[in-house]
């Protein structure tokens, strides 16, 4: 995973200055990772954080998956306020799980009311 947010990272730095854009950056995933990566992942998802508006992780579970690997209890600890995350069990909980992102209120740290 810390790959991709690096690449995210420098493509920012070389295309889309934070103080000119608003810059929102999504990733969904199964959760897995390389155990060797994860504190990079973690690490890179926070300097992410530092240059977007609103970085929204989304967790793919199918209630019928036998996978045991997340990466989400570790990122609920990343603890930034523009950092939001999301469990997708199906792909009814698709589009209300991307609605529950776009909604985060950077200004509180928390859901829109209306979420």
């Amino acid at each position: 995973m810390s790959s991709g947010y690096r690449k995210a990272i420098e493509v920012i730095a070389d295309r889309y200055h934070p103080e000119l854009w608003n810059i929102y950056a999504f990733h969904c995933s199964d959760g897995d990772n390389f155990g060797s990566d994860t504190p990079s992942a973690i690490a890179a998802a926070k300097e992410l954080c530092a240059v977007v508006n609103l970085f929204g992780y989304g967790e793919i579970k199918p209630t019928h998956s036998l996978s045991w690997s997340s990466m989400l209890d570790l990122y609920k600890r990343i603890g930034k306020e523009n950092f939001v995350t999301v469990t997708i069990r199906s792909k009814d909980e698709l589009w209300p799980a991307f609605q529950r992102l776009l909604t985060h209120d950077k200004s509180e740290g928390k859901l829109a009311a209306n979420a």
